[in-house]
Protein backbone atom coordinates (compact mmCIF):
# COMPACT_ATOMS: atom_id res chain seq x y z
CA UNK A 1 0.00 0.00 0.00
CA UNK A 2 1.20 3.68 -1.30
CA UNK A 3 1.90 6.07 1.58
CA UNK A 4 0.96 8.88 -0.46
CA UNK A 5 2.14 12.20 0.13
CA UNK A 6 0.20 14.65 -1.91
CA UNK A 7 1.71 17.99 -3.00
CA UNK A 8 0.07 20.32 -0.24
CA UNK A 9 -0.84 23.91 -0.15
CA UNK A 10 -1.64 25.72 2.52
CA UNK A 11 -3.81 29.14 2.60
CA UNK A 12 -4.49 31.05 5.89
CA UNK A 13 -8.32 32.97 4.82
CA UNK A 14 -10.92 32.12 2.79
CA UNK A 15 -10.28 34.87 0.73
CA UNK A 16 -7.35 33.98 -0.54
CA UNK A 17 -8.28 30.32 -1.09
CA UNK A 18 -10.92 31.87 -3.65
CA UNK A 19 -8.47 33.43 -5.45
CA UNK A 20 -6.15 30.97 -5.50
CA UNK A 21 -9.09 28.23 -7.12
CA UNK A 22 -10.20 30.58 -9.62
CA UNK A 23 -6.61 31.16 -10.69
CA UNK A 24 -6.78 27.07 -11.00
CA UNK A 25 -10.18 26.68 -12.04
CA UNK A 26 -9.48 29.20 -15.29
CA UNK A 27 -7.49 26.10 -16.55
CA UNK A 28 -10.84 23.91 -17.80
CA UNK A 29 -8.68 20.61 -17.40
CA UNK A 30 -8.86 21.11 -13.61
CA UNK A 31 -11.42 19.13 -11.12
CA UNK A 32 -12.25 19.74 -7.12
CA UNK A 33 -13.78 18.00 -4.46
CA UNK A 34 -14.03 19.63 -1.10
CA UNK A 35 -14.21 18.16 2.08
CA UNK A 36 -12.90 18.42 5.87
CA UNK A 37 -9.13 19.01 5.99
CA UNK A 38 -8.23 15.89 8.32
CA UNK A 39 -9.52 13.62 5.37
CA UNK A 40 -7.95 11.58 2.73
CA UNK A 41 -9.58 10.54 -0.75
CA UNK A 42 -11.87 7.45 -0.47
CA UNK A 43 -14.84 6.68 -1.83
CA UNK A 44 -17.58 5.98 -0.06
CA UNK A 45 -17.54 1.66 -0.26
CA UNK A 46 -14.31 1.92 0.78
CA UNK A 47 -14.80 4.76 4.03
CA UNK A 48 -17.84 2.47 5.00
CA UNK A 49 -16.33 -0.81 5.14
CA UNK A 50 -13.03 0.56 6.92
CA UNK A 51 -15.22 2.29 9.69
CA UNK A 52 -17.24 -1.29 9.76
CA UNK A 53 -14.18 -2.86 10.81
CA UNK A 54 -14.14 -4.93 7.68
CA UNK A 55 -10.58 -4.70 6.79
CA UNK A 56 -9.87 -7.64 4.66
CA UNK A 57 -10.33 -6.07 0.83
CA UNK A 58 -10.09 -9.33 -0.97
CA UNK A 59 -13.45 -9.40 -0.33
CA UNK A 60 -14.25 -6.03 -0.76
CA UNK A 61 -15.27 -7.07 -4.47
CA UNK A 62 -17.94 -9.77 -3.03
CA UNK A 63 -19.43 -7.53 -0.93
CA UNK A 64 -19.93 -4.55 -3.35
CA UNK A 65 -21.75 -6.92 -5.51
CA UNK A 66 -24.40 -7.80 -3.25
CA UNK A 67 -24.95 -4.31 -2.56
CA UNK A 68 -25.45 -3.78 -5.69
CA UNK A 69 -27.53 -6.62 -6.43
CA UNK A 70 -29.78 -5.55 -2.96
CA UNK A 71 -30.42 -2.41 -4.75
CA UNK A 72 -31.30 -3.42 -8.36
CA UNK A 73 -33.59 -6.20 -6.58
CA UNK A 74 -35.21 -3.30 -4.44
CA UNK A 75 -35.20 -0.29 -6.23
CA UNK A 76 -38.51 0.98 -7.82
CA UNK A 77 -38.02 4.02 -9.83
CA UNK A 78 -39.38 4.44 -13.39
CA UNK A 79 -35.72 4.08 -14.39
CA UNK A 80 -35.46 0.52 -12.99
CA UNK A 81 -34.19 -1.37 -16.63
CA UNK A 82 -31.90 0.81 -16.42
CA UNK A 83 -30.66 0.77 -13.39
CA UNK A 84 -31.01 -3.78 -13.43
CA UNK A 85 -29.00 -2.97 -17.23
CA UNK A 86 -26.03 -0.87 -16.51
CA UNK A 87 -23.67 -1.08 -13.93
CA UNK A 88 -22.75 2.39 -14.07
CA UNK A 89 -26.05 3.85 -14.29
CA UNK A 90 -27.16 1.93 -11.18
CA UNK A 91 -23.82 3.18 -9.37
CA UNK A 92 -24.63 7.13 -10.21
CA UNK A 93 -28.31 6.50 -8.79
CA UNK A 94 -26.97 4.69 -5.89
CA UNK A 95 -24.33 7.82 -5.07
CA UNK A 96 -26.93 9.87 -5.64
CA UNK A 97 -28.79 8.54 -2.65
CA UNK A 98 -26.44 7.83 -0.36
CA UNK A 99 -25.35 4.12 -0.92
CA UNK A 100 -21.88 3.16 -0.82
CA UNK A 101 -19.96 2.79 -4.19
CA UNK A 102 -16.84 3.00 -5.67
CA UNK A 103 -17.43 6.01 -7.54
CA UNK A 104 -15.86 9.49 -6.30
CA UNK A 105 -18.05 12.50 -6.63
CA UNK A 106 -15.58 15.67 -7.95
CA UNK A 107 -17.17 19.12 -9.74
CA UNK A 108 -15.99 21.07 -12.65
CA UNK A 109 -16.90 24.18 -10.09
CA UNK A 110 -14.13 25.56 -7.92
CA UNK A 111 -17.37 27.40 -6.15
CA UNK A 112 -19.51 24.09 -5.83
CA UNK A 113 -16.56 22.18 -4.19
CA UNK A 114 -15.39 25.01 -1.83
CA UNK A 115 -19.71 25.23 -0.61
CA UNK A 116 -18.75 21.29 0.14
CA UNK A 117 -15.65 22.20 1.55
CA UNK A 118 -17.65 24.41 3.78
CA UNK A 119 -20.37 22.40 5.11
CA UNK A 120 -17.69 19.29 5.92
CA UNK A 121 -15.56 21.84 8.07
CA UNK A 122 -18.31 23.12 9.80
CA UNK A 123 -20.12 19.53 10.54
CA UNK A 124 -16.47 18.59 11.74
CA UNK A 125 -15.49 21.62 13.50
CA UNK A 126 -13.90 20.06 17.04
CA UNK A 127 -16.19 21.69 19.69
CA UNK A 128 -13.79 22.85 21.62
CA UNK A 129 -12.22 24.78 18.97
CA UNK A 130 -12.86 28.31 17.25
CA UNK A 131 -11.12 26.92 14.04
CA UNK A 132 -11.57 24.40 11.46
CA UNK A 133 -10.28 23.22 8.65
CA UNK A 134 -11.40 22.69 4.67
CA UNK A 135 -9.49 21.06 1.73
CA UNK A 136 -9.94 21.65 -1.66
CA UNK A 137 -8.71 18.61 -3.59
CA UNK A 138 -7.84 19.42 -6.96
CA UNK A 139 -6.76 16.89 -10.19
CA UNK A 140 -5.87 17.36 -13.52
CA UNK A 141 -7.81 15.65 -15.96
CA UNK A 142 -5.56 15.88 -18.78
CA UNK A 143 -3.21 14.13 -16.64
CA UNK A 144 -4.99 10.98 -15.53
CA UNK A 145 -6.91 11.10 -19.21
CA UNK A 146 -3.38 11.25 -21.69
CA UNK A 147 -1.46 9.11 -19.19
CA UNK A 148 0.24 5.79 -20.38
CA UNK A 149 -2.05 3.83 -17.90
CA UNK A 150 -5.15 4.92 -19.16
CA UNK A 151 -4.13 4.71 -22.91
CA UNK A 152 -3.30 1.01 -22.43
CA UNK A 153 -6.34 0.22 -20.20
CA UNK A 154 -9.00 2.05 -22.24
CA UNK A 155 -7.05 0.73 -25.31
CA UNK A 156 -8.81 -2.59 -24.48
CA UNK A 157 -12.56 -1.52 -25.64
CA UNK A 158 -11.87 0.82 -29.25
CA UNK A 159 -13.59 3.73 -29.10
CA UNK A 160 -15.17 3.56 -25.03
CA UNK A 161 -15.45 7.30 -24.93
CA UNK A 162 -17.94 7.16 -27.90
CA UNK A 163 -21.19 7.44 -26.25
CA UNK A 164 -22.80 4.31 -29.14
CA UNK A 165 -19.44 2.49 -27.63
CA UNK A 166 -20.23 2.75 -23.86
CA UNK A 167 -22.32 -0.22 -22.48
CA UNK A 168 -22.42 -2.80 -19.84
CA UNK A 169 -19.96 -5.23 -21.29
CA UNK A 170 -17.29 -2.23 -21.63
CA UNK A 171 -17.59 -0.98 -17.64
CA UNK A 172 -17.45 -4.91 -16.45
CA UNK A 173 -14.48 -5.38 -18.37
CA UNK A 174 -12.87 -2.47 -17.50
CA UNK A 175 -13.92 -2.40 -13.34
CA UNK A 176 -15.75 -4.93 -12.09
CA UNK A 177 -13.14 -7.76 -12.45
CA UNK A 178 -11.01 -5.14 -10.49
CA UNK A 179 -7.86 -6.58 -11.82
CA UNK A 180 -6.94 -3.10 -13.23
CA UNK A 181 -5.17 -0.28 -10.57
CA UNK A 182 -5.98 2.83 -11.70
CA UNK A 183 -8.82 5.35 -11.78
CA UNK A 184 -11.19 6.23 -14.39
CA UNK A 185 -13.29 9.66 -15.40
CA UNK A 186 -16.68 7.79 -15.49
CA UNK A 187 -20.34 9.48 -16.18
CA UNK A 188 -23.18 7.74 -17.14
CA UNK A 189 -24.56 8.45 -20.72
CA UNK A 190 -27.68 9.48 -18.73
CA UNK A 191 -27.21 11.82 -15.89
CA UNK A 192 -29.54 12.80 -13.42
CA UNK A 193 -30.71 16.30 -12.68
CA UNK A 194 -28.36 16.46 -9.28
CA UNK A 195 -25.19 15.75 -11.05
CA UNK A 196 -26.16 18.03 -13.72
CA UNK A 197 -26.83 20.85 -11.35
CA UNK A 198 -23.25 19.96 -9.28
CA UNK A 199 -21.74 20.21 -12.75
CA UNK A 200 -20.44 16.89 -11.42
CA UNK A 201 -18.61 13.46 -12.54
CA UNK A 202 -17.09 10.70 -11.05
CA UNK A 203 -13.33 8.85 -10.68
CA UNK A 204 -13.72 5.57 -10.47
CA UNK A 205 -11.57 3.13 -8.41
CA UNK A 206 -10.52 0.04 -11.12
CA UNK A 207 -9.47 -2.57 -8.23
CA UNK A 208 -11.19 -1.98 -4.60
CA UNK A 209 -9.29 -4.89 -3.28
CA UNK A 210 -6.76 -1.40 -2.99
CA UNK A 211 -7.61 2.34 -1.77
CA UNK A 212 -8.56 5.13 -3.46
CA UNK A 213 -5.86 6.61 -3.44
CA UNK A 214 -3.22 3.48 -4.00
CA UNK A 215 -5.02 3.55 -7.24
CA UNK A 216 -4.45 6.92 -8.16
CA UNK A 217 -0.79 6.35 -7.39
CA UNK A 218 -0.50 3.95 -10.10
CA UNK A 219 0.56 7.13 -12.36
CA UNK A 220 3.68 8.40 -12.91
CA UNK A 221 3.19 11.75 -11.28
CA UNK A 222 0.77 12.02 -8.86
CA UNK A 223 3.14 13.51 -6.26
CA UNK A 224 3.45 16.57 -8.67
CA UNK A 225 1.52 20.15 -7.85
CA UNK A 226 0.59 19.72 -11.58
CA UNK A 227 -1.19 16.91 -11.45
CA UNK A 228 -3.02 16.80 -7.65
CA UNK A 229 -3.06 19.41 -5.03
CA UNK A 230 -4.69 19.25 -1.42
CA UNK A 231 -5.24 23.14 -0.71
CA UNK A 232 -5.65 23.35 2.69
CA UNK A 233 -7.37 26.59 4.31
CA UNK A 234 -7.64 26.36 8.58
CA UNK A 235 -9.57 29.25 9.80
CA UNK A 236 -11.93 30.98 12.51
CA UNK A 237 -15.19 29.35 12.42
CA UNK A 238 -16.85 32.96 11.98
CA UNK A 239 -15.11 33.42 8.60
CA UNK A 240 -16.39 29.91 6.86
CA UNK A 241 -20.13 31.26 8.25
CA UNK A 242 -19.03 34.24 6.30
CA UNK A 243 -17.97 32.35 3.16
CA UNK A 244 -21.03 30.40 3.21
CA UNK A 245 -23.08 33.68 2.98
CA UNK A 246 -20.84 34.09 0.08
CA UNK A 247 -21.69 30.84 -1.34
CA UNK A 248 -25.39 32.04 -1.30
CA UNK A 249 -25.20 35.06 -2.73
CA UNK A 250 -23.37 33.33 -5.57
CA UNK A 251 -27.01 30.96 -5.94
CA UNK A 252 -24.79 28.06 -4.65
CA UNK A 253 -26.19 26.38 -1.15
CA UNK A 254 -27.85 22.89 -0.43
CA UNK A 255 -31.14 24.38 -1.61
CA UNK A 256 -29.74 24.48 -5.56
CA UNK A 257 -27.72 21.78 -5.53
CA UNK A 258 -30.51 19.39 -4.01
CA UNK A 259 -33.27 20.34 -5.51
CA UNK A 260 -36.60 19.44 -2.96
CA UNK A 261 -37.85 20.03 0.17
CA UNK A 262 -34.74 18.48 1.11
CA UNK A 263 -32.05 20.19 -0.06
CA UNK A 264 -33.53 23.38 1.33
CA UNK A 265 -34.34 22.07 4.98
CA UNK A 266 -30.64 21.13 5.27
CA UNK A 267 -29.30 24.31 3.48
CA UNK A 268 -30.90 26.21 6.65
CA UNK A 269 -28.20 24.96 9.44
CA UNK A 270 -25.86 26.52 6.69
CA UNK A 271 -27.90 29.99 6.40
CA UNK A 272 -27.30 30.81 10.14
CA UNK A 273 -25.56 34.04 9.15
CA UNK A 274 -28.10 35.07 7.14
CA UNK A 275 -31.17 34.38 9.78
CA UNK A 276 -29.01 35.85 12.71
CA UNK A 277 -29.08 39.28 10.25
CA UNK A 278 -32.86 38.65 9.47
CA UNK A 279 -33.30 38.46 13.17
CA UNK A 280 -31.43 41.61 14.37
CA UNK A 281 -33.45 43.64 11.31
CA UNK A 282 -36.77 42.65 13.07
CA UNK A 283 -38.79 45.38 14.72
CA UNK A 284 -40.70 44.17 18.01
Amino acid sequence: MYKCMFFQKTIDNVDALFQYLDEIGNNGDWIFKGLYSEWNLKNTLERVLIKAGIKDREGYPKIEKEIIREFQRLYKGKDLYRVRNDTLYCLSVMQHHGAPTRLLDFTYSIYIALYFALEYATDNRPVSSANTGLAIWCINTKWLIDHPTSINIFGLMERYFFDECRDEESFHRIYMGNQYTFVGLENPVQINQRLHLQQGLFLCTGNIRKSFEDNICEFEGWQKQSNIQKVICRVPIGDVQKALEKCRRMNVSRETLFPGLDGFAQSMKYNLLHYKRQAESRIG
